[in-house]
Order: structure tokens, then C-alpha cells, then sequence
């Protein structure tokens, strides 16, 4: 039972409930504040605490005779695989030429099917409803583009934003649905252009969208503190050789080592390094708020991510860790090494993480849900290089000689190629670098969710192992392309304190709803109540969400919540109920079919505000939100 002393801020909570059960309309559960409900003949059942605990009366079951029994879920692993002859798409394969292991253990494969996209995904409008549900009449194609502005250097957002220009201008697919999001530095995403297949709209967006001036660590090239000149006049003065001057090979030696070492320890230390932990953590959430904006759609989505670096790395199994800065330099002070060792250099390499692990502890569950949603969401990333073309060898045009120097740029622009690679293939998607246009690369990706092949295996209930899960797909016959995530992981960290807060804190800075866990609200009415204002409102939890929560055993908690604010004010009112605990078998068959329809009231002043209604799965600590506007008069 979950305690609201943790939760982030202090909800008003009722301390008494009455749930009413009404059949009619959208169906079950009315759930009102005591002052709220009339004393009608409708079935009434009293809830004994928060969180609730409801107990259905008899005459319930006696309405709906014909309940069905809902049985415990059965893990079902789900993995699409994309299968390209030379061709093209690859057709008419059977189930039992697919085989699949998971950490090398061969699995039973329970079905494979060929699914064929094209169907539109549309939001789903109700007049006098605000919804967060993207509903589709089969799996859907759809394209979502992520301008990258807090890992990319300034010139080069101008030619992602040109080349996506590009791409939607000779795009001939009409068919094709696309949404585009811009990334900022401080974890927020705006949404320049929601599904459209109107590429003209869509360029326009493009067009009008500008770009941010990014962290400084977005800025993958070792810019040392000091000058080159400076450096050897340094050295020269230490040194005490009155022969020594600018230009000796020795000095010049040993000044291109201190310039190196000095980037190297800033990135390691210095504001470098927070600016590369600070981007780590924007770009985190900003990639979640756009896989929960579009995690409900239908079918498998194309999350293109245009960007200028990677700002993190990840190990061979599935970790989240700090990419590593290589010197292969002195770290002593070159000067005072030369003076005692006749000038000699000593060739000591260092490796360092550039993000320390304390730092990085807080993120590494982060990544790990941003990964589970990427996989329960059938969303794939195809990371792309913004930064076009990139010579990474000494050039004659080259005003920096610093051999050391160019050598640290070019370990880390690798280890930022390096990850796009590890994390495309971990969703199963490609990443595109080292192109002068990325065109192709937008059109490649768009165009893999046409069709595929939904894999779909038992996972072993006897296998309580957490963490990464190691995937890999094969086809039984030759010359086929075969592609599918290397991975998924399995579990959470029970230890992560902070995760509910940080899931709710996502959603309240987010100005886009999430999909995540589908719901509608609405406004029902308004009534005076001194200086302020009471307004009721409803939201309703259809029964594909309740199924979702669903752990079986007919078991489910979801955390409602509704947060008034204005621009002033972030948090004017704000009310929260957990719904679900043990409810008896039939109860939780009603839900199932009929959905939840829960109600309560805020209390505010007259004037306008944003309400955000949030629904929580207590369960996966997933979330779905709705933004709604309320003038109150």
C-alpha cells in the first residue's frame, strides 16, 4: 500500500468515498466525494480508506449475468523482426523457419505473423473530452523525428533542420504519417507538428522551428583552456633556459602535451564534465516524453533521432555507462617532469570516465525505462549524425597541429558513433553517420515500418533473472537481411526510490500528453462555493488500459491525479486516489469490460488554467497524461 507522505508535493485527498456503480453510458464506477453524490436508490458501496479498497454488493453480479472469468496474464515476449531480401521486403516465410534464443538459450516460438501497416493513427476526439488515446483500425506506419538540440552544435542544427526540409520535399509517399518534436537543454520537447501526411505542413513546421544554443558538452571538439603560445611561455619561464624559445621542437613538444592534458581534465572535471551529465539527463527525458507522447499507436514507429552526439555510452551488456576520455600523455605537469628529467616525456597513458559513477547512478534506471518502453511501445530508434560528413584525419588546412589533440577529438567523436550503433541495434533500428546528406537515411527508416514479422515467444516464469536479456533472431534460408532488437530488459530496480516522483515530475513539465496509459477527462460542472469555485470533473479509464494493468490474479492499482496551475502557480489545486487493490473476481470482470469512470472535485478561484490529469500503473510505473485548458468564471 503505497504511502502519500512520499508523494512530491501534498494532494488534497477526501477522507471519505462513495462509489457509485452505474451501467449506463461509458459504464462502471463513478467515484464522487461524499458531498457530491445524491442519496439515490442507484448501488451504492462505501470505500473504507484511500488507498481504495472497494467490495462490490451481490446485486452487482445479479446485473451482469454472463461475467466472464479473467485468468492470470501469461508473459508473452512480443519482438518484431524486419526480414529484407534484395528485393525488398521478404514475404510467404513460416513459423517454423524463424528460430530465437534468449541469452543463448533457444525458445519456443508460439507464433509469427506478418504485419502489413498503412492504416492513419488518429487521436481519438470526443466533444466535451480531453483524451490522451491514439486509436488506428490496424497496426499502423508512423514516422516521429527528433531535432536534437541539446547534443548538437548550433551550425549544425541549421543543416538537420535543411536536410529534413529535403527529405519531406520529395517525399512521394502521401500515405506517409509523420509527427516532429524539437529537444531542448533543459528536458523539454515541443511539438512542432503533431501526425500529418501533409509534407507541405509539415516542412513549414520545420521551417518556423529555431534553434537553441546547446550545453557546451554538445560541442564534441577538445577545446583546451589555454592557448598553444601561452603554454610555452609558461614553460619557458619555468624552465630557466635562457636558449629556449618559441618554435624549439622540445618546447613545442611538451606544450601540445600540456594543452592536450588540460582538456583532458576538464572534461573530466571541470564544467565539461557537468554539462555532459546535465545533457545526459535532458536528452533522457526529453527521448521518454516522446516515447510516451506516441507509445499507445498502433503498430511499429520510426523514432528518428537527429542528432550531434551521443552523449553517453553503453556497455556489451545493456548498462548505461559514461563514455571514457583516453591521454595517452604525461599527467605530470610537463614542465616540472622535463626539469627533472632532462626534458625527457614519459608516455603514460590514462583512461577516465568522464561522468563519474555517483553521477551516474541516478540515470542508469532512467535508461533502463526509456529502453522498456522503446520495446513495449514497438518503437524503434534510427540515431542520425547531424553533423553530416566529418574528416577525422590531420588535414594540411588545419590551423591546430596538436597531434595529441586531434587524436582526443577523434576518440570521442568514435565513442559517440560507437554508442548510436549499440543503441540502434538494441531497438532494433540503424543508424546513419559520416554522410555528407542524410536524406536517404530519414527515407530508410520511414519506410522500415512498412511491414514485418511479429515474433512472439513464452517467457520462462522460473527465470527471475533482472536486467538485460540478450535477443537474437535467425531466418532459415539464405540471403536474407534479418534485423530485430538485440535485447530487452527484464524487471526494475525495486531499490529506485525516486521513480514514481520522476515518472509524475516527467508528466507535469511535459506540454505534450502521454499515450503511455490511455484515458480520457472532461469538465462536468460548476458550482459556487464561497470565493472559490468547485469543478467537477471525470476521467474514464477504458478497459484496454485496465487490461494493461493487470498483473494477474485479479490484481491492479492506478494512481489518478488532476494538478491545477497557471503560469504563476504550478500547483493551485491538486487531488490524487489510488483505484484497484484486491477487488473481488466479478468486480474486476466488470472493469474489464466496462472500464472505470472516476470523478472528483477542485476547488480554485475563478480565472484560467492548464489541468493536467495524470494516470499512473502503479505496477510498471508507466504514465499517461492529458493537458486541458479551464476557464472559470
Amino acid at each position: 500500500m503505497e504511502s502519500w507522505s512520499k508523494l512530491p508535493f501534498p494532494f488534497r485527498r477526501l477522507p471519505l468515498t462513495l462509489i457509485e456503480l452505474n451501467f449506463t453510458g461509458k459504464g462502471l464506477a463513478s467515484i464522487h466525494p461524499e458531498s457530491e453524490v445524491s442519496m439515490s436508490n442507484r448501488l451504492r458501496t462505501l470505500c473504507f480508506s484511500l488507498p481504495l479498497l472497494v467490495a462490490f454488493a451481490s446485486a452487482f453480479a445479479q446485473q451482469t449475468p454472463q461475467v466472464p472469468t479473467f485468468r492470470s496474464k501469461t508473459e508473452v515476449v512480443l519482438v518484431p523482426v524486419l526480414v529484407r531480401s534484395k528485393t525488398g521486403p521478404a514475404e510467404g516465410l513460416k513459423a517454423e523457419q524463424f528460430s530465437l534464443t534468449e541469452d543463448g538459450k533457444p525458445q519456443k516460438i508460439v507464433s509469427v505473423e506478418l504485419i502489413k501497416t498503412g492504416t492513419d493513427v488518429r487521436r481519438l476526439q470526443t466533444p466535451g473530452e480531453f483524451s490522451n488515446e491514439l486509436v488506428a483500425p490496424g497496426p499502423a506506419r508512423l514516422t516521429i523525428v527528433g531535432i536534437d538540440m541539446i547534443n548538437t552544435p548550433f551550425l549544425d542544427q541549421a543543416f538537420a533542420r535543411q536536410q529534413l526540409i529535403k527529405y519531406l520535399s520529395s517525399s512521394t509517399n502521401t500515405d506517409e504519417q509523420t509527427a516532429i518534436f524539437c529537444m531542448y537543454p533543459n528536458g523539454s520537447v515541443r511539438l512542432i507538428h503533431d501526425i500529418s501526411t501533409d509534407s507541405g505542413a509539415l516542412s513549414k513546421a520545420v521551417k518556423s522551428s529555431t534553434g537553441a544554443l546547446p550545453n557546451s558538452a554538445a560541442d564534441t571538439k577538445a577545446i583546451p583552456p589555454s592557448t598553444k603560445l601561452a603554454i610555452e611561455s609558461a614553460l619557458m619561464s619555468m624552465s630557466g633556459n635562457p636558449n629556449l624559445g618559441t618554435g624549439d621542437p622540445g618546447l613545442s613538444s611538451a606544450a601540445n602535451e600540456q594543452q592536450a592534458l588540460e582538456s583532458f581534465t576538464e572534461s573530466r572535471v571541470g564544467a565539461g564534465a557537468y554539462a555532459l551529465r546535465r545533457n545526459m539527463e535532458a536528452t533522457l527525458s526529453s527521448m521518454r516524453q516522446i516515447a510516451e507522447a506516441y507509445w499507445g499507436a498502433p503498430g511499429r514507429k520510426s523514432f528518428i533521432w537527429i542528432t550531434g552526439n551521443f552523449p553517453f555510452d553503453i556497455s556489451g551488456s545493456g548498462e548505461f555507462i559514461s563514455p571514457k576520455a583516453n591521454f595517452t600523455g604525461s599527467t605530470i605537469d610537463p614542465g616540472v617532469y622535463q626539469a627533472t628529467h632532462n626534458g625527457a616525456l614519459p608516455p603514460l597513458p590514462e583512461t577516465a570516465s568522464l561522468v563519474g559513477d555517483d553521477d551516474l547512478a541516478p540515470l542508469r534506471q532512467e535508461f533502463r525505462e526509456l529502453l522498456q518502453q522503446f520495446a513495449s511501445g514497438n518503437i524503434v530508434l534510427y540515431p542520425l549524425d547531424a553533423r553530416g560528413l566529418m574528416t577525422l584525419e590531420f588535414q594540411a588546412s588545419d590551423m591546430d597541429n596538436n597531434a595529441l589533440l586531434r587524436q582526443l577529438n577523434k576518440e570521442w567523436v568514435q565513442t559517440s558513433q560507437a554508442a548510436m550503433q549499440t543503441m540502434a541495434q538494441m531497438t532494433g533500428g540503424k543508424t546513419c553517420y559520416n554522410k555528407d546528406e542524410i536524406v536517404s537515411c530519414i527515407r530508410d527508416a520511414s519506410t522500415d515500418s512498412d511491414q514485418y514479422y511479429l515474433v512472439s515467444y513464452s517467457r520462462d516464469k522460473k527465470n527471475k533473472k533482472t536486467g538485460w536479456r540478450k535477443l537474437s533472431v535467425k531466418v532459415d534460408q539464405p540471403g536474407l537481411e534479418v534485423r530485430a532488437r538485440t535485447g530487452y530488459f527484464f524487471g526494475s530496480d525495486t531499490t529506485d526510490k525516486n521513480a514514481r516522483n520522476r515518472e509524475i515530475g516527467m508528466a507535469m513539465q511535459s506540454n505534450v500528453p502521454l499515450s503511455a496509459v490511455p484515458f480520457s477527462a472532461s469538465f462536468k460542472a460548476v458550482k459556487a462555493a464561497g470565493d472559490k469555485r468547485l469543478v467537477k470533473y471525470e476521467i474514464y479509464i477504458p478497459p484496454a488500459t485496465v487490461e494493461l494493468a493487470d498483473q494477474g490474479d485479479n490484481k491492479f492499482q492506478l494512481e489518478v491525479i488532476a494538478v491545477v496551475s497557471t503560469p504563476r502557480d504550478p500547483r493551485v489545486d491538486q487531488v490524487g486516489d489510488v483505484l484497484g487493490a484486491n477487488l473481488p473476481p466479478d468486480a474486476i470482470a466488470a472493469i474489464h469490460q466496462q472500464g472505470i469512470a472516476y470523478a472528483n472535485v477542485l476547488k480554485i478561484p475563478p480565472g484560467e488554467y492548464t489541468v493536467r490529469f495524470m494516470v499512473r500503473n502503479v505496477a510498471t510505473n508507466v504514465i499517461g497524461s492529458v493537458i486541458a485548458p479551464l476557464k472559470v468564471e
